[in-house]
């Protein structure tokens, strides 16, 4: 099972990350989702694969400056063998929230979609392709209107990959005249459509 993951982890792209200690953890989520101390633990009665858990606790803060590599490299893939394309995405965004009830920077009390509104949670956008693909993702704050999500994340997709034409597909949440002027430029124009909105 380890050595079919990682031939998988290979032919995505993620080696290229080079943090045997972040990709073990990923590769133990899929064959046993638990904490990241017990996944250490895991890894050595499963695989015989030895981690120190003063490596993860050395190295775990520096995983977020990884963020940017590994939303792109997963993108040649099926590119590569099905002829992948941005023609049509689709766009939505959803809540997490937390078992406490305390804020912080981004932790935040807000529209809850779980009905916590008492407690902090975040905001995820997400974008997929027609095949159900994730292809982008970001993280905000949990007291962010969903509104104000996809033209910043709509944006760094197009700059980040050099798309040329693309239709997104949300709901109405997302359609406003605020989004629509957010799109006007010299290179990104906006055609609604609907709940359809194509830029180009």
């Amino acid at each position: 099972m380890y050595e079919f993951i990682s031939k998988l982890i290979i032919a995505v792209g993620f080696d290229k990350i080079k943090n045997r200690l972040l990709l073990d953890l990923v590769i133990l989520r899929m064959v046993e989702p638990s904490s990241k101390l017990r996944s250490i633990s895991l890894l050595d009665e499963y695989f015989g694969i030895k981690h120190r858990r003063q490596s993860y606790y050395q190295s775990a803060p520096q995983w977020l400056s990884l963020k940017p590599k590994p939303k792109l490299l997963p993108l040649h893939l099926p590119h590569k063998y099905y002829s992948f394309n941005f023609d049509l995405l689709f766009y939505d965004v959803t809540t997490l929230y937390f078992e406490s009830f305390e804020e912080d920077k981004l932790r935040k009390n807000g529209f809850s979609k779980d009905n916590k509104f008492q407690q902090p949670q975040i905001l995820v956008a997400l974008m997929v392709s027609k095949e159900g693909f994730p292809i982008a993702y970001e993280v905000f704050a949990g007291n962010t209107f969903e509104g104000h999500t996809i033209v910043p994340v709509v944006k760094d997709f197009i700059s980040k990959n050099k798309v040329k034409e693309l239709t997104v597909v949300a709901d109405a949440a997302m359609i406003s005249t605020e989004n629509t002027r957010g799109f006007k430029g010299k290179r990104d124009k906006l055609h609604c459509r609907s709940k359809i909105r194509q830029f180009t």
